[in-house]
């Protein structure tokens, strides 16, 4: 921790928000030290390092293949569920004494993994944010929304098709753009 704070100036801590999140038994103490010990760390620099989550797969009840692996999508009547599920687990974090800065709805939407994830059209991660947002940002009104969390290389790569971009089809539509405060890429490319 010293030297992520030290040497590397971290200034975000990124966790993965999983559906387990909510099942009994499952606890966040862990995660809360760590946090903890790195705003020790941060203070020292007189700062306190941000927490940000990321979704990479729904609760498996809400998706298309009743999976939290191997891709799937959320049913098209879970919207609601899923926004009550982020704050009933945003909750969990704060009662754990974690203060929650930004929150990705989900991690990479393009893409099946065999591990935790859930794919979205462009224009459904913009469905997302319009019907999702809403409930999370009245519970939360201070809470950054970031993503869509997409390759680098594809966002920005011209020759893709402007409608395949999540990023194009969310400035496109109004009511998705008012509902993420930040776009978010992962360029594992040059």
């Amino acid at each position: 921790i010293e030297k992520m704070v030290n040497d590397l100036g971290l200034t975000m801590v990124r966790f993965s928000l999983d559906p387990a999140t909510l099942n009994d038994g499952f606890s966040l103490q862990p995660v809360a030290e760590y946090v903890d010990a790195l705003n020790a760390e941060a203070a020292k620099q007189d700062y306190q390092a941000r927490v940000l989550l990321s979704v990479w797969s729904p609760p498996a009840e809400f998706k298309t293949n009743n999976s939290t692996i191997n891709g799937g999508n959320l049913k098209d009547d879970c919207y609601d569920d899923y926004a009550d599920w982020i704050v009933q687990c945003l909750d969990k974090y704060k009662e754990a004494g974690i203060d929650v800065y930004g929150l990705s709805l989900q991690n990479e939407p393009n893409f099946v993994e065999p591990y935790g994830s859930c794919v979205y059209t462009p224009e459904t991660y913009a469905k997302l944010l319009k019907e999702c947002v809403p409930t999370i940002k009245a519970k939360y009104p201070d809470i950054k929304i970031f993503g869509s969390e997409n390759m680098l290389s594809f966002e920005g790569n011209l020759s893709h098709w402007a409608g395949q971009r999540y990023h194009t089809v969310i400035a496109n539509d109004a009511t998705a753009l008012d509902n993420i405060d930040a776009f978010a890429v992962h360029g594992y490319s040059d």
